[in-house]
């Protein structure tokens, strides 16, 4: 296994439901992966590690002499999970830290499978966290673990919710000042919001759960998921919609202005903002996800790993994630995040901001993502 020459030392279940194999894992990395190595903004802040290790409340316990490759998706999100997490955390417990790029289900499933296990905690979305977990692919961890971590998030017995990011409906301020829209149900209003709307042709920006939001179903209401009547109002829309085929492209479509509203990215549209694009967020129905990190099965560096574990899972670790990348906290209890521009703190999933969001629910999709998949590109294609 090829690890990056990036190293910190402090010394300088079963009963979850069965997931579709084929696509599931790839399709909820790829967002992951978009989302974190491609993020125009790239680090919006910067911050001391040492500073932060030194002012941290965490008990740090000693792990000298040992070692933790940590596995994520590389570019300007690895540059800020080493800011928040592993540095910090490498400076005050004095392990060594790998890093290692990029990750790749196979990858865990074939180290796994050969019992040669050289990754110790990888980064990953719910529905691989599901999958893994009901296939023996993740270490099982103690329930002690979650116990700060918000139970809307929580995504299995085998990881830990670290991260959250939305999809919003991000509107042209400069198009409708007097009234802009308050909901998805404007994004579909074309009468009275005239102009062409920007959706991605890859499902993960919760494509379904917006269109049935703008069909007037409640959020408590959501799941199961109406496929036909999502794709049924999708199509409602469909000739004033400018697809893209990458978050970059729609970042491109909110600075070109070719779009009146996007079904966006929080991160992505702030970065687009920060280029110029006169967009605004509504926060209200945003749709909310969230990264996860767990322990192959078999690391040899288990305990370790689970030390690291419970850092990421402290609010003071978190918030520096949201002053540096732009995501949200998982914790019940997030810490506020300091010195961020007004324009950060808008377009922020924090908790005064996603008030009035909806939570996006793993198991349903780890069960029926194939079929969602294949009717929402068959509609994209048709």
């Amino acid at each position: 296994m090829d690890r990056k020459l990036s190293k910190q030392s402090c010394s300088s279940d079963k009963g979850e439901p069965h997931v579709s194999r084929r696509d599931a894992i790839k399709g909820g990395t790829m967002f992951a992966a978009a989302l974190m190595t491609g993020y125009g903004g790239g680090v919006i802040a910067t911050a001391s590690a040492a500073t932060a290790a030194n002012a941290d409340p965490y008990p740090f316990p000693d792990l000298s002499g040992k070692t933790i490759t940590f596995v994520d998706y590389g570019g300007a999100g690895a540059r800020a999970m080493e800011e928040a997490y592993t540095r910090p955390f490498a400076e005050g417990t004095k392990v060594t830290i790998l890093h290692d790029a990029p990750f790749e289900p196979a990858k865990v499933k074939a180290q796994v499978e050969a019992n040669q296990v050289t990754w110790d905690v990888v980064n990953g979305d719910p529905l691989t966290s599901i999958s893994f977990c009901h296939d023996g692919l993740l270490e099982p961890l103690d329930p002690s673990l979650l116990e700060g971590i918000d139970p809307k998030y929580h995504s299995g017995t085998c990881v830990v919710p670290v991260d959250t990011y939305a999809s919003v409906l991000a509107y042209d301020s400069s198009k409708f000042a007097d009234n802009p829209p308050a909901s998805w149900a404007d994004y579909f209003d074309t009468k009275k919001y005239p102009g062409k709307r920007g959706m991605w042709t890859a499902i993960y920006l919760n494509q379904l759960e917006i269109a049935l939001l703008g069909d007037g179903v409640a959020p408590a209401d959501l799941y199961p998921l109406d496929i036909d009547r999502a794709i049924a109002k999708l199509d409602s829309i469909k000739g004033d919609i400018v697809f893209y085929d990458s978050l970059s492209q729609s970042q491109e479509q909110m600075v070109a202005q070719s779009v009146v509203m996007s079904n966006a990215a929080a991160q992505r549209a702030r970065a687009a903002t920060d280029n110029g694009a006169p967009f605004k967020p509504v926060w209200n129905q945003a749709v909310l996800a969230w990264e996860c990190y767990g322990i192959p099965k078999g690391s040899p560096n288990k305990e370790a790993a689970v030390e690291l574990l419970k850092y990421m899972a402290t609010p003071e670790a978190q918030s520096r994630v949201a002053g540096l990348l732009g995501m949200g906290s998982t914790s019940k209890n997030p810490v506020p995040v300091a010195n961020l521009s007004a324009n950060q703190q808008l377009w922020l999933p924090s908790t005064e901001n996603t008030k009035d969001a909806v939570t996006m629910n793993p198991e349903w999709w780890a069960t029926h993502y194939d079929e969602a998949v294949a009717k929402f590109t068959a509609w994209i294609a048709g």
